[in-house]
């Protein structure tokens, strides 16, 4: 009968896309499974380097803190020293005119 004929077609036809469906499906759960584990890897990481980042920036800040501290120092005893230059320069010409 051909209506008959006609349903087992449909229905062979229906069983195909099921089954094409389930392999679909288990080939995107190995993907999905595959791209969860590389984001676990991929986040991992960004923490890792995030806390270098952090770490390099905590001692970047030492190190400009240390910076101004020598150049505050330095302006100090360039003070005192161009003092002591512009009183050795007038006890000369003290010692000069005397």
């Amino acid at each position: 009968d051909v209506e008959i004929d006609d349903e087992r077609v449909a229905l062979a036809n229906l069983k195909l896309d099921v089954d094409e469906n389930k392999k679909f499906q288990k080939q995107l759960k190995k993907v999905n499974t595959t791209l969860a584990q590389e984001s676990k890897e991929c986040k991992t990481i960004l923490a890792k380097t995030s806390k270098t980042l952090g770490e390099f920036n905590s001692v970047w800040d030492s190190c400009l803190i240390a910076l101004q501290n020598n150049q505050t120092e330095f302006e100090k005893y360039k003070a005192f020293n161009d003092r002591t230059v512009d009183y050795d320069k007038l006890e000369r010409n003290l010692n000069e005119t005397l």
